[in-house]
Protein backbone atom coordinates (compact mmCIF):
# COMPACT_ATOMS: atom_id res chain seq x y z
CA UNK A 1 0.00 0.00 0.00
CA UNK A 2 1.53 3.34 -0.98
CA UNK A 3 2.04 5.98 1.67
CA UNK A 4 0.06 9.14 1.00
CA UNK A 5 1.46 12.54 2.00
CA UNK A 6 -1.89 14.32 2.04
CA UNK A 7 -0.64 17.26 4.05
CA UNK A 8 2.83 17.37 2.54
CA UNK A 9 4.01 20.74 1.32
CA UNK A 10 1.91 22.84 3.67
CA UNK A 11 3.55 26.14 4.44
CA UNK A 12 3.98 27.27 8.04
CA UNK A 13 2.18 30.46 6.98
CA UNK A 14 -0.65 28.83 5.05
CA UNK A 15 -4.16 29.93 5.99
CA UNK A 16 -7.00 27.38 5.76
CA UNK A 17 -8.85 28.61 2.64
CA UNK A 18 -12.05 26.73 1.84
CA UNK A 19 -10.60 25.36 -1.41
CA UNK A 20 -7.43 24.09 0.29
CA UNK A 21 -9.37 22.51 3.16
CA UNK A 22 -11.70 20.77 0.69
CA UNK A 23 -8.73 19.36 -1.27
CA UNK A 24 -7.01 18.09 1.87
CA UNK A 25 -10.19 16.59 3.35
CA UNK A 26 -10.93 14.74 0.11
CA UNK A 27 -7.41 13.33 -0.03
CA UNK A 28 -7.53 12.22 3.63
CA UNK A 29 -10.91 10.53 3.23
CA UNK A 30 -9.86 8.80 0.00
CA UNK A 31 -6.68 7.49 1.64
CA UNK A 32 -8.51 6.36 4.81
CA UNK A 33 -6.20 8.30 7.11
CA UNK A 34 -7.12 7.57 10.77
CA UNK A 35 -4.78 10.09 12.45
CA UNK A 36 -2.91 13.21 11.40
CA UNK A 37 0.64 13.45 12.72
CA UNK A 38 1.83 17.04 12.60
CA UNK A 39 5.22 18.66 12.80
CA UNK A 40 5.75 21.57 15.16
CA UNK A 41 6.25 23.91 12.18
CA UNK A 42 2.84 23.30 10.57
CA UNK A 43 -0.01 25.78 10.98
CA UNK A 44 -2.08 24.25 13.84
CA UNK A 45 -5.29 26.03 12.77
CA UNK A 46 -5.08 24.40 9.34
CA UNK A 47 -4.43 20.95 10.84
CA UNK A 48 -7.36 21.27 13.27
CA UNK A 49 -9.71 22.53 10.55
CA UNK A 50 -8.80 19.71 8.16
CA UNK A 51 -9.04 17.06 10.90
CA UNK A 52 -12.47 18.28 11.98
CA UNK A 53 -13.78 18.37 8.41
CA UNK A 54 -12.33 14.93 7.62
CA UNK A 55 -13.55 13.51 10.95
CA UNK A 56 -10.10 12.23 11.95
CA UNK A 57 -8.05 12.82 15.05
CA UNK A 58 -4.81 14.74 15.40
CA UNK A 59 -2.05 13.09 17.39
CA UNK A 60 -1.50 14.70 20.79
CA UNK A 61 2.23 14.54 20.16
CA UNK A 62 4.17 16.24 17.38
CA UNK A 63 6.76 14.48 15.25
CA UNK A 64 10.42 15.45 15.03
CA UNK A 65 10.78 15.86 11.28
CA UNK A 66 13.10 18.73 10.38
CA UNK A 67 15.77 17.96 12.92
CA UNK A 68 16.46 17.04 16.48
CA UNK A 69 14.61 18.50 19.43
CA UNK A 70 15.96 21.06 21.87
CA UNK A 71 18.54 19.84 24.38
CA UNK A 72 16.80 18.06 27.24
CA UNK A 73 13.78 16.95 25.18
CA UNK A 74 12.89 13.41 24.19
CA UNK A 75 14.24 14.08 20.70
CA UNK A 76 17.59 15.70 21.47
CA UNK A 77 19.64 12.86 19.95
CA UNK A 78 19.07 10.95 16.73
CA UNK A 79 18.33 7.70 18.58
CA UNK A 80 15.92 9.39 21.03
CA UNK A 81 14.21 11.21 18.14
CA UNK A 82 13.59 7.91 16.34
CA UNK A 83 12.21 6.33 19.52
CA UNK A 84 9.97 9.33 20.24
CA UNK A 85 8.58 9.37 16.68
CA UNK A 86 7.98 5.60 16.75
CA UNK A 87 6.13 5.87 20.05
CA UNK A 88 4.06 8.80 18.74
CA UNK A 89 3.02 6.93 15.60
CA UNK A 90 2.31 3.58 17.29
CA UNK A 91 0.19 5.14 20.04
CA UNK A 92 -1.45 7.60 17.63
CA UNK A 93 -2.70 4.66 15.59
CA UNK A 94 -4.11 2.95 18.68
CA UNK A 95 -1.27 0.57 19.43
CA UNK A 96 0.76 0.07 22.57
CA UNK A 97 4.40 1.11 22.40
CA UNK A 98 6.81 -1.15 24.25
CA UNK A 99 10.36 0.07 24.61
CA UNK A 100 13.11 -2.26 23.41
CA UNK A 101 14.93 -3.92 26.31
CA UNK A 102 18.27 -5.43 25.25
CA UNK A 103 19.22 -8.67 27.00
Amino acid sequence: MPIKGALGGISTEEKPTPTRVTELVKTIKTAGVPTIFAEATINPKLIQTVAKEANVKVSDRELFADGLGEKGTEGDTYQKMLIANTETIVEGLGGKYTAFQPK
